[in-house]
């Protein structure tokens, strides 16, 4: 038996540089022009892609911290597929970025777990990482302190996260 009808919910995150029309050709290419035709595409929720500018003061903030506590630390940039406060923030006028920094273990499946249900993150990760928040805060604010000595003591803050 073949039904008469189907139904495909389809969730699509539109990166920067591409716009409604090409996605919908993208899917058009997938599906095949005779399918295609038989189609009916409703969108249900749009959320125009963010790039925020890469050379934003807060974005060298972010990138030197983490050397300063840790010299082996390699900030990556990375594009997440979920949704962001961002783009309500934007619209105002407000550059936003998330930033995590967390030393992970190798075998920690962070990003499996992000926003889910058996979400968490290890102790030692937080206890890095706060100080260099901390420290990412205080520069970009112009505060006392904004560096990070190893072993997670930032400058100028009185103290280390235990």
């Amino acid at each position: 038996m073949i039904p008469a009808t189907a139904e495909v919910l389809i969730d699509i995150r539109q990166v920067p540089g591409h716009d409604r029309p090409r996605i919908l050709e993208s899917l058009e290419a997938h599906v095949g022009p005779e399918l295609w035709g038989r189609c009916q595409v409703d969108e249900v929720l749009y959320g125009r892609p963010l790039e925020q500018p890469q050379d934003h003061p807060v974005v060298a903030c972010m990138s030197e911290a983490p050397g300063q506590a840790d010299p082996d630390a390699v900030p990556l940039p990375v594009m997440m597929p979920f949704a962001t406060d961002a783009k309500h923030t934007d619209r105002l006028g407000i550059p936003t970025f998330g930033f995590s920094p967390l030393r992970l273990d190798p075998e920690e499946a962070f990003l499996e777990r992000f926003h889910g249900d058996d979400e968490r993150v290890s102790v030692a990760a937080m206890r890095w990482g706060l100080p260099v928040l901390d420290a990412v805060v205080r520069a970009y604010c112009g505060g006392a302190g904004g560096q990070v000595r190893p072993g997670g003591e930032v400058a100028g803050a009185g103290g280390s996260v235990p």
